[in-house]
């Protein structure tokens, strides 16, 4: 009798136990890099607006995310890059929101770019909405503005 009421406690006590346990997250990231070691190992960090988010192939999970840039403070100086994401939290993708502006860590070296060679940003990272940046800022130090294209030349005809 003794060892059913052991068994039994014993088995209630798992049961409350497995019942608190938090749900498992396929990603694990280790410790944060402060901002300046962050700078260093990307490859681009940018800021800008979402314009696009797309599937890649379109409907795919990894996602292809096009920035307007504002700012840049290493790895180009264009006014528009795209990135690469997962679209799920799990899977270490980065959940970017469309027209909203974001200070991005990209890396885009043969261990983690997706087999196309894009950069690639995910949780990780110090990637964050930029009204959230206010930490990463300053230890960026300056950046450029970023450039737009420019045209040269002249119409030479018109058709219709």
């Amino acid at each position: 009798m003794m060892l059913f009421r052991r068994s039994l406690v014993l088995t209630a006590l798992l049961i409350c136990v497995l019942q608190q346990a938090p749900p498992g997250s396929a990603c694990s990231c280790g410790p944060v890099p402060t901002p300046a070691v962050a700078l260093e190992q990307a490859h681009a960090v940018f800021s800008g607006t979402v314009k696009v988010i797309e599937g890649l192939p379109p409907g795919g999970t990894p996602l292809r995310v096009a920035f307007r840039v504002e700012r840049w403070w290493k790895g180009g100086e264009g006014a528009t890059v795209s990135i690469v994401t997962n679209d799920d939290g799990a899977a270490c993708g980065f959940h970017f929101e469309d027209g909203e502006a974001y200070l991005v860590f990209a890396y885009g070296d043969n261990v983690i770019t997706d087999e196309t060679g894009h950069l690639v940003a995910g949780i990780c990272s110090r990637t964050k909405r930029l009204s959230e940046a206010q930490e990463e800022l300053p230890e960026l130090g300056p950046a450029i503005t970023a450039v737009a294209p420019t045209w040269w030349g002249r119409i030479k005809a018109l058709f219709r």
